[in-house]
Parts: C-alpha cells; structure tokens; sequence
C-alpha cells in the first residue's frame, strides 16, 4: 500500500482551506492520485486544533474524500497563541509517529512547513519531496523586509529543506534560476519545474453567458497586488473594475474609490468552484502586482479565455507575451496601465483569447501537473 503524507503550510489548517474557498481547488491534485490508483491513501498533517470536527463536516457534506486522513496539530497547542505553530512543528514528527511510520513518502505543501517533513524524513527514513510554489526568502525579504528574525528563519528552512529533500521542484523558471544560482549542491542536482495546475475542464470558456464590459480581479487586497495603480488606471480610462477577495487593504482601497467616485465594486471571497461561471462573465482581467509567484488567478483567467492586463514582473511574464496571450504593462504606474487597457480594449480578442488558454491547456492542466509529481514520486520509489 503506496500512502502520502502531505505537511500543510507551516500555521494552515483544512478549516482555513475551507473558509478562504480554496479547499476543492487543492484537493484536486490528491483527489486525482488517489482515483488513477497511484496512492491508495493520503495523511494531511495540519495546524488546525479542531480539523477533526472539520474534516467530518466536510466528509458528511462529501467535499472530503474518505482516502484522505486528517492529522491535526492537539488542542493542547493552541495555548501557546501566535507561537503554537513555531512549537508544533518540533513536536509533529514524534506525536504522529503512529501515521508518519505508515506512509511510502513526504511531501511539503509550501517551503515554510517543511522543518516537520525533513525531521519526519529522517527519522523514519522516508523520501521527502520538497515542493514549493514560491520562495520562501524572496518572499520573507519582500514581506518582512525589517524583520531580521524572520528572514534569518526563512534562510535557515531553506537550507535545510533543500539540503536533506529527496527531490525539489519549483513552481517557475524564475525560482528555478534563483536556486541553482544559490545553491551550489542543486546545480548538478536541479530542482523540477511543477507550477500550480489548474481544472481546464472546469476553468473553460462559456459562450452562452453574456461578458460584461467590466474588468475583473481574482486575489488577496494587499499591497502586493499594487490595486490603486488598477483603481486609479480603470478610472482615467473609464471602465468599471469588480475586484474578487478580501485582505487587509480593503479599507483603503474602499476610501480612493469614494475619494475618485470611481466605478469598483467589492464582491468578496468566492469559493474557487464558484470562478469558473463568474469569470465568464467578463471580458477583461487585471493583475498590476509587483512581483507573483506562479499566480493561478491569472491561470484562472487565461483558461477561461480572459482578455489578462498585467504588470511585466518577475511570475507573470513566464505566462504572458505582450500582444500574444495578453497585453503587459511598461510601468506600474496608472498612466502606463491606463495605456495598457487601451491597447486591450482595441485588440482583436479572438486570437489572445484563444493562444491564452492554449496555452494553460499544454502547460499548467490539471493531468499535465499530476503526470509531472508522479514522475517525481515514480523517481524515489525506484531510489529505495
């Protein structure tokens, strides 16, 4: 019997999977191993202290598969507040002993997350593979930049994560470069490049529903994401932009829109199997972030046929050739994403529309992916 034992992100539980509408977006990939055979059960070891109750309602519901077991981090840990996380990790590998010895090998969801799985590794000597779907110090540095202790801490995972893993992959060419550059013992030993997948059966276009002459954003309202700039951009030219999440900017984002009386409204969160249809709906998609990872918004976007107006920075570039499958902004400031929009709202649509999901077809479907980790698992069974 094949198991696989997923460690969550480091302070993640299947209860904020689910409240953030991202659960039936990331089952998928397990859910399609466990159908094709490949892995005859899968343990999720999460941060959740009540992930148990969690997990029966989702089961009862049947949005949880019953091949996949739900390890939770004790009650007893949540005592210990913001630090709960930073101390169970320590303390995972030895009270799920129990699942840990049952499983044919590990894998991380995200860098930070991955002390428990290298420690679990070697101790009960199983195959570790590492995946992430950014990096983990460029982000840290980006985010916490004043923070030296978290970025001393990014840099130490790191390290560690990558000198005892089994195999590695990153989700972009970017990552990719930034590892083998920096990491001596991974140049002649590269990591695999997996990015994030996505339904395409699901995420497809729709004829049928009308397409509002509205531009649509996907994601978390931080500064990250540079929404004035698309505010800002939106209004000069005189489009409406509907803006899908939530975050901790919303507030702000709230008063420039009364401040311009510009035309944005606040949907909220929606649950990822809800996109599919709603996105359809429109013509246009903006992401003027400042740097991404591997976005799968935009993936989103770009299956479903979106006309995608984005920044020309490091995780979106891989995926958008200006003219081609979408149209990139020169700056990021709102008079050069102003220029932008112009461009696409005067396009031909039809041949981006089509070259965009053309592409996330080849390269970033949802059986594409799957067939790419089960090389990688394929790999370390055969080590053994």
């Amino acid at each position: 019997m094949k198991i696989l034992g997923v460690f969550f992100t480091r302070g993640v539980s299947l209860n904020d999977w689910h409240n953030s509408g991202l659960l039936t977006r990331e089952l998928l990939i397990y859910e399609n191993h466990l159908n094709s055979g490949f892995f005859d059960r899968i343990f999720f070891f999460t941060y959740g202290g009540f992930d148990i109750g969690e997990s029966l309602l989702l089961r009862s519901k049947q949005l949880l598969p019953s091949d996949i077991t739900i390890i939770p981090m004790p009650v007893f840990f949540l005592g210990f507040g913001r630090a709960s996380s930073l101390i169970y990790q320590f303390c995972l590998p030895f009270l799920a002993s129990r699942h840990l010895r049952g499983c044919t090998v590990f894998k991380t969801n995200q860098m930070d997350g991955s002390l428990p799985a290298v420690l679990s590794s070697v101790i009960y000597k199983r195959p570790l593979y590492l995946r992430t779907g950014y990096t983990f110090t460029i982000f840290t540095n980006i985010i916490y930049k004043h923070n030296h202790l978290r970025r001393i801490y990014a840099a130490v995972i790191q390290r560690i994560a990558t000198r005892y893993c089994s195999a590695f992959s990153v989700s972009s060419q970017h990552d990719y470069n930034y590892f083998v550059s920096n990491y001596r013992r991974l140049a002649d030993n590269p990591p695999s490049i997996i990015g994030n997948y996505i339904d395409t059966n699901l995420f497809c276009p729709k004829p049928s529903i009308d397409m509002k002459e509205r531009i649509v954003f996907v994601g978390r309202l931080t500064s990250q994401k540079n929404l004035p700039t698309a505010i800002l951009a939106c209004s000069s030219v005189g489009i409406g932009l509907d803006l899908i999440g939530d975050g901790p900017d919303h507030s702000k984002l709230v008063e420039l829109r009364d401040q311009i009386h510009a035309d944005v409204r606040f949907i909220g969160k929606v649950p990822n199997q809800d996109l599919p249809e709603l996105l359809a709906g429109y013509r246009y998609f903006i992401l003027p972030s400042l740097w991404e990872g591997h976005p799968k918004a935009l993936l989103e976007a770009m299956a479903v046929g979106l006309i995608c107006i984005c920044n020309g920075t490091v995780g979106i570039t891989e995926f958008i050739e200006d003219g081609v499958t979408g149209f990139l902004s020169k700056g990021v400031n709102p008079a050069d994403f102003a220029d932008t929009i112009y461009r696409a709202l005067s396009s031909n649509h039809t041949p981006v529309s089509s070259a965009a999901r053309a592409f996330v077809c080849s390269t970033s479907s949802l059986e594409a992916i799957c067939q790419k980790e089960r090389e990688v698992y394929a790999s370390l069974f055969t080590k053994e």
